[in-house]
């Protein structure tokens, strides 16, 4: 690891990949989509058990 290859394998090896904007873009929609789908399933449980549903 002391010579110019082990530097450069070093220096690989430490680096982050940072997400793509896609990446960030799709996240980001994933998590609305579901923070939607468990609003519109706890609305629906709650108007069902206001009319009388069983759960």
């Amino acid at each position: 690891m002391h010579s110019a290859f082990g530097r450069i394998a070093r220096l690989t090896q430490r680096t982050v990949e940072a997400p793509s904007p896609l990446q960030t873009e799709i996240a980001a929609l994933s998590r609305v989509i579901a923070l939607l789908a468990v609003g519109i399933g706890a609305t629906v449980f709650v108007s069902g058990r206001l009319v009388g549903l069983p759960a």
